[in-house]
């Protein structure tokens, strides 16, 4: 009776831990058919104004996939191929980052399948959200073409240094303002190159 008692209390609370996560979470059988979602998924699936009879319990996610249509729609068959070959055990991880706007917002997710343990055979689906970790890359892009074009100018001399005063970078002009050709002064101190 405890071992079985225990058995209960193991899986109630492995179905709380699931709908804990943040994460949006399905399970498919080897068909691609959900047979399982956390309540992560079922609450996105309200907030994006769609019917767990789409993509709910039942419904098979590979044929969801495979027909998407609309905005954003272009990386959803993508995803069903990937899916499968997780399915078929030809891959033991499928990742996608796709784009997926709700209503109110952008919104970028990363898609991974992975195979479930034996004896079972399906997969796992997870989306976690990468929003901000794509707002940030976008950002370190812009402002690094900004500051390449800055560095790289031909007719401003830069200098970068590091904390103890020796020079890190010198841009190509710093050799038809300054007369030196730019690997020449990195690696120096700055100050042998001022009047004292």
């Amino acid at each position: 009776m405890y071992a079985f008692s225990q058995a209960v209390q193991s899986d109630e609370l492995g179905g709380i831990a699931f709908d804990s996560l943040p994460e949006r979470i399905c399970v498919l059988d080897r068909d691609g058919s959900i047979v399982l979602t956390n309540q992560t998924w079922s609450q996105s699936t309200r907030e994006n104004v769609a019917s767990l009879s789409r993509c709910g319990p039942g419904v098979n996610y590979l044929r969801v996939c495979r027909t998407a249509t609309g905005p954003f729609s272009e990386r959803a068959f993508e995803a069903a191929i990937g899916i499968e070959t997780v399915l078929r055990g030809a891959a033991p991880q499928f990742t996608l980052d796709y784009a997926c706007p709700s209503p109110s917002r952008k919104a970028w997710f990363r898609l991974i399948a992975r195979p479930l343990r034996r004896p079972h055979s399906g997969a796992v689906i997870l989306h976690s959200e990468i929003t901000s970790q794509v707002l940030l890359a976008e950002k370190l892009r812009r402002t690094q073409a900004h500051y390449g074009v800055l560095l790289e100018n031909p007719v401003d001399a830069a200098t970068v240094l590091a904390a103890d005063g020796n020079i890190r970078y010198q841009s190509p002009a710093s050799e038809g303002v300054l007369g030196i050709r730019p690997e020449e002064l990195v690696g120096h101190p700055i100050f042998e190159f001022v009047h004292p």
